[in-house]
């Protein structure tokens, strides 16, 4: 369970973040939605503990792990090694990695694994599948996506929806993640608005 009360972060002189009271639950899924520059990345971010809360209460009773977009990977690393590095940190053992990586990639056959070359080297829509693969691998009780369908081909979206579906579904997996793509909705979500600076639960 995440709580947040009276939580606010102020980023410019006119621009402030405030969540006046919500908590999420594990096993749901989230779906932040916002105009561009409306906090959500901010919101991810207190969330992870990246950035510091101003004021107000924040509670985090479960495990998280997160992708916030392609520019903060560790691109001079292979997929492979970029896996094992987010999972040591988790201390998960390779072995572990390379059974719950092969779950995960069941939905995209994909070959990273196997493949030598840095992650610099891909392009942008193969960097986005690798670095929420990452944050998947963990197996963490909330993983946070920062507008996860970009840069992807509908059928990589679609790919992508039906394993994080799965991992709510059979590992009780939440994903809180942004999206303004009123087509793309995960199961079992409930929604999260983000107007003026103010954070609302909305029911979906």
């Amino acid at each position: 369970m995440i709580v947040l009360n009276g939580v606010s972060k102020r980023i410019s002189s006119d621009f402030q973040l405030h969540v006046e009271n919500i908590t999420l639950e594990k096993g749901i899924n989230y779906k932040i939605s916002g105009i561009n520059g409306s906090g959500k990345t901010v919101f991810l971010k207190l969330l992870l503990g990246i950035i510091c809360k101003d004021a107000g209460y924040r509670k985090i009773d479960n495990t998280m792990s997160g992708f916030l977009g392609i520019e903060r990977m560790l691109d001079f690393l292979t997929p492979k090694e970029y896996f094992y590095v987010v999972c040591k940190s988790y201390g998960i053992k390779k072995k572990e990695i390379l059974a719950r990586y092969n779950i995960i990639n069941s939905f995209f056959n994909r070959k990273y694994m196997d493949e030598k070359k840095l992650i610099c080297d891909y392009s942008n829509g193969n960097k986005q599948l690798i670095g929420i693969i990452a944050a998947c691998l963990p197996f963490c009780d909330f993983v946070l996506l920062d507008e996860p369908f970009n840069y992807l081909d509908e059928t990589t979206v679609n790919e992508l929806v039906k394993m994080l579906d799965f991992l709510n579904q059979e590992k009780s997996m939440s994903i809180v993640y942004s999206d303004n793509l009123k087509r793309t909705n995960l199961s079992n979500y409930e929604s999260l608005a983000i107007e003026n600076g103010n954070v609302q639960a909305l029911t979906s």
